[in-house]
């Protein structure tokens, strides 16, 4: 009356009867109506992909899809070490965090304030009879902080001469640099371009050390470096502006001719 089936390793639906054999004399041997049983392949989930994102006004997302099972549910987990242990993302934790999607396939992380390195997996719980509760891979999350950049030094050259200006990133991901140059200390700044002021001319416009040549009339020039930076929710710095003054060349003027006699002044 009761049959346990256990240790099935191929899936698919197979179908049971209970076949009774009755002693009495010309009586029938029944069958039960027959039952289904179905086989599930045990579920598995894919590895989230690594991020990385700016502290303090970043955001970062990972997915991870589970496959085959029952009633699949999920629910994000959190921790400070690759093996360490894990336990369901909480808002705050790690500091300054904030989630969503936290019991769905895809979670997205922000607001995280301390740079440092996060792990993060999905735990999936299936409904099925002995079917497994799988984890993905952890996948890392790499918090930068933001990116800053150093000030260039004042600058002061002659008509007609040159002089170089440097400003280094720092912190961030990836920076890429643009100078740019202004009349007045306040700006406006627009990206440097041969001519402008007139006669100059720019090497390294795109790196942290920008050369200026040729600047035909004197006066006093403002110069920075706009960085840009590749990572989620990291701040685009520019450089403190550097002031570059262009001097009139020096001239002497030539003394008139004069004749005295021996011993006259």
């Amino acid at each position: 009356t009761s049959l346990t089936v256990s240790s099935i390793t191929a899936a698919g639906t197979y179908y049971y009867r209970d076949a009774v054999t009755d002693a009495g004399s010309n009586c029938n041997d029944p069958f039960s109506g027959p039952t289904t049983l179905a086989v599930r392949v045990q579920p598995t989930v894919t590895a989230p992909s690594n991020a990385t994102m700016c502290a303090s006004g970043g955001t970062a997302n990972f997915s991870a899809t589970a496959s085959n099972g029952t009633t699949l549910t999920y629910q994000w987990q959190y921790s400070t070490a690759l093996a360490g242990t894990y336990a369901s993302v909480a808002a705050g934790t790690p500091a300054g965090a904030t989630y969503s999607g936290n019991t769905t396939n895809s979670l997205t992380v922000g607001g995280i304030t301390a740079a440092g390195t996060y792990y993060y997996r999905l735990a999936v719980t299936d409904a099925g009879n002995n079917c497994t509760d799988p984890f993905s891979a952890p996948a890392s999350l790499a918090v930068i902080t933001q990116p800053a950049v150093s000030a260039p030094a004042a600058q002061t050259i002659g008509v007609g001469g040159s002089g170089s200006l440097t400003a280094t990133a720092s912190n961030g991901i990836s920076p890429t640099y643009q100078w740019q140059y202004a009349t007045a200390l306040a700006g406006t700044y627009t990206s440097v371009v041969n001519g402008t002021p007139a006669g100059s001319t720019y090497s390294g416009n795109t790196t942290n050390t920008l050369t200026v040549s040729g600047i035909t009339a004197a006066g006093t020039y403002y110069y920075r470096n706009a960085v840009t930076d590749a990572g989620a929710g990291c701040t685009d710095p520019f450089s403190a502006p550097a002031a570059f003054t262009v001097r009139p060349q020096t001239t002497v003027s030539t003394a008139a001719n004069g004749t005295i006699c021996t011993g006259g002044s």
